[in-house]
């Protein structure tokens, strides 16, 4: 089973076979799962199909969720670094398939968790740059004495050069890890890609529909929207607006016999008292008042008498 598994494998990485890698990864990955007793009973077997899971693994990069990819960068670069396996060309595919704008975020998440790394480069104590310590060769601790002795901006080859050159760290290492580590910080100064001008930027906003996503038509609408443009669509005129006709005004019930007539309820508006009939009879005649006398009267009845 493993000489099978390792000549498929093999197979599928030298040719970089992505989609494939993917699914061969994703089936022994399911098979080590199962045989998990495998990891103490077999432990040399378990390691080898490790290893090829790994490798599967990076061939198909960018094809893994945004947790398997950074577990892959933290805990099993170095695994192939130094290998048949070019991490700067795994990195190359997963460039083309993000945005543009998106990848300053997903090269500074990938910065970080190279800079998490704990695992061992090399056999000798690190004496790094500004520290009277040692520090394990661990990949964070490398990579911290990189950036103290050149900087933390993007640095070219011959940059790399002077730094091996000088390192006393690097001038202990085997030649395997040499290579491991200039292939490393290669790794790393690819993840700080140059800052855009300003004018750069406006255009590639201009050129994705959405500053970070930029969404592909799907199967079917080329062929509707070469359609649509050959027809002319004209404008329906405006329906006429609809007016409500006027409410009936209520009629008033039918008189029964002996009942006293109902008059028709005024319409609905502002409110107004009932009419009663008095009121219809207008205002009372006034009296026409008695003239007021002042002084001495006298009873004109009592000179008629006499």
């Amino acid at each position: 089973m493993l000489t099978n598994i390792r000549n498929e494998a093999k197979d599928l990485i030298d040719h970089l076979m992505a989609p494939e890698s993917y699914m061969m990864a994703l089936e022994l990955e399911q098979r080590m799962i199962q045989l998990v007793n495998m990891e103490t009973s077999q432990p040399k077997i378990f390691g080898v199909l490790t290893q090829i899971l790994i490798r599967l693994k990076f061939v198909s990069l960018h094809l893994w969720d945004n947790e398997t990819y950074e577990d892959l960068i933290t805990n099993h670069l170095p695994d192939i670094l130094g290998s048949e396996i070019d991490v700067n060309d795994c990195m190359t595919a997963k460039v083309y398939m993000i945005p543009v704008l998106a990848w300053p975020e997903i090269a500074q998440s990938t910065i970080e968790a190279t800079q998490r790394s704990s695992r061992i480069l090399g056999n000798q104590y690190l004496v790094i740059r500004g520290e009277k310590t040692e520090r394990p060769p661990m990949v964070k601790y490398w990579l911290l004495d990189y950036v103290r002795s050149l900087g933390y901006q993007k640095h070219n080859a011959l940059e790399r050069a002077q730094y091996f050159a000088q390192s006393q760290n690097y001038q202990k290492l085997s030649e395997l890890d040499k290579k491991k580590i200039e292939q490393l910080f290669e790794f790393y100064d690819n993840l700080k890609p140059l800052p855009l001008l300003p004018e750069e930027i406006a255009q590639r906003e201009e050129e994705a529909p959405h500053p970070l996503i930029a969404i592909p038509r799907q199967r079917g609408e080329e062929e509707f929207y070469s359609r649509s443009e050959e027809m002319n669509f004209e404008e329906s005129p405006p329906e006429p607006e609809y007016t409500p006709p006027p409410a009936p005004r209520p009629q008033a019930p039918p008189n029964l016999p002996g009942q006293k007539p109902t008059q028709t309820p005024p319409p609905a508006g502002p409110y107004r008292e009932e009419i009663e009939e008095k009121d219809l009879a207008g205002p009372a005649s006034a009296q026409k008042p008695s003239p007021r006398l002042d002084g001495n009267v006298v009873d004109l009845k009592e000179f008629k008498d006499r």
